[in-house]
Formats: C-alpha cells, structure tokens, sequence
C-alpha cells in the first residue's frame, strides 16, 4: 500500500491509512482511489471506455457475475496496455500496479466473504445467529487465489504472514467444531 500510495504523488501516511481499512475489499478501494488522478487521465485518452470497463466490473460484482467480472477486468488490463504511451511512465506504473494490487486485494475479500455462514454481518446479529467461518470454504477460495495469482504474488500483496495467516484461520475453522471454539 505505501508503494502505491507514494508512486501516485499522494503524500501518504501508510499507517494512518492502514488504520482505517477493516477489509480487504476497503484496502483495495484506498488504492483505486489513490490512483484515481491516473485512471481519470486514462478515461479521457480512452475516450470514456475506461468508466465503462469499470462500471461494468462493479455491477458485474454486485450481481455476483464473476465471469463478467473477470471480462471487464481483462478489457481494463488491455486498456493500460494500449494507452501506456498516453500517460506519464510513472504514473502510468503507479495505476497499473495499484489496479493489479486491487484485483488480488478483491479477490482476497471475495474468497474470505464466500467462506462466512451468513454473509451478511448485520443480518447474523439481528437475527442472534452465530457467525462464523468455514475453513474448508476459506482454504477452497486460498487455493483458487494461488492458482490465478501465485503464492509470491500473494504474499507481496497481502503481506509477508497474510496468505499464511489466512491459511492457519482455514486450518483453525476446518470443522464446525474447531470452529465454534
């Protein structure tokens, strides 16, 4: 994140922002938002194609559509190809590594969100329900994660103990049992 953060001409405070964020999915906003000087000049250069691709991942991810995700992701990730020489080299860098780090960071949410009971936190206490996570949906979503992404890769965006944490949370939660301890 402080990479990011600083390669976008932002004057940031790494732990302040670190602070603030209780999700993966929240990191991943910091960064697009950070970056979003960069992806406003990419809009325009692109002729509005970049807000659309964008859109279109959001209501993608909203409608629970993964695959439509993923295609939006893909025309994103060939839109900074196209337009690198419309924009400066750092900042182009600075985007284009905030966008890869969002993507991870994402995923990272979607596969820890997929692993709860109840998906909805608010739901599960108004209704007095236990919620928890499965540890074998956990460490099904970690091995997806590792397939698309890489373990290095992972480890780098989540931190060097984050994919292992998470790994011993799934270990920790694999049965209902252990998981109700």
């Amino acid at each position: 994140l402080p990479h990011v953060l600083d390669a976008v001409g932002q004057d940031a405070d790494a732990d302040a922002a670190v602070s603030k964020v209780s999700t993966f999915g929240e990191s991943a906003d910091q960064l697009r938002e950070a970056a979003k000087p960069v992806y406003d000049e990419l809009n325009t250069v692109s002729g509005g194609e970049f807000k659309k691709l964008q859109n279109a991942r959001s209501e993608a991810y909203r409608a629970g559509d993964y695959t439509k995700v993923h295609e939006a992701e893909e025309g994103i990730d060939a839109l900074l190809e196209t337009h690198k020489v419309d924009v400066d080299k750092a900042d182009y860098a600075a985007a284009k590594g905030a966008w890869k780090d969002s993507k991870i960071l994402d995923s990272t949410h979607d596969a820890v969100n997929r692993a709860f009971n109840i998906a909805d936190e608010q739901t599960a206490n108004e209704a007095g329900a236990w919620r928890g996570i499965s540890g074998s949906k956990l460490q099904t979503g970690l091995n997806r994660l590792t397939e698309r992404y890489g373990a290095p890769e992972l480890r780098r965006v989540l931190g060097k103990d984050g994919l292992k944490n998470l790994t011993q949370i799934a270990e920790l939660t694999r049965t209902p049992q252990s998981a109700a301890q």
